[in-house]
């Protein structure tokens, strides 16, 4: 877990690699291409251009990455099934979480705006967990009640230091 100063260390990245190698999540060394200028003829012959392809990981984005960290740390009482998940996520956040949660056997909701695609929604839903949509306006405090109510555990989709470190892979 990071440092108790809120800032992420280079051992905290170390061990995000560590969990992404143990992970059973299918988290892969993308590739990277060197030296690709050449493919960008509008560009400066002066710009060394290197590609990674993230495109290529498990569930199609690196957030994979950040994911399989963050659920190295879920409490105990939500991976035996006791509690579940939660997230807020109309993007490649909530579908790396969704899938996540398939490959755990764990229960889980994602909140979505209803701006959404709706390829999007029915992608995430078709990873077995729940979907709810609101507006923008509502998804935290949608979030607060089920964490208050009903004793959710929230994953956040981008300020969390365990997604973070895992994304320093």
């Amino acid at each position: 877990m990071p440092s108790e100063d809120g800032l992420i260390t280079l051992r905290e990245i170390e061990g995000a690699r560590k969990n992404l190698a143990e992970s059973d999540l299918g988290v892969i060394k993308t590739p990277l291409l060197k030296h690709v200028t050449g493919m960008f003829p509008q560009l400066p012959k002066s710009v060394d251009l290197y590609l990674k392809l993230e495109n290529t990981q498990t569930t199609g984005s690196f957030k994979i990455r950040g994911v399989a960290n963050q659920m190295k740390f879920l409490p105990d009482d939500v991976k035996n099934g006791e509690r579940k998940l939660i997230t807020m996520s109309a993007g490649n956040y909530g579908k790396a979480f969704a899938y996540a949660l398939q490959k755990h056997r764990l229960s889980g909701l994602c909140l979505m705006p209803i701006t959404a695609p709706q390829s999007r929604v029915e992608l995430i839903k078709g990873y077995g967990i729940k979907v709810e949509q609101s507006t923008t306006s509502q998804l935290q405090s949608s979030v607060d009640e089920y964490v208050k109510e009903k004793k959710y555990v929230f994953l956040h989709s981008f300020d969390d230091l365990d997604l973070i470190a895992g994304y320093g892979r």
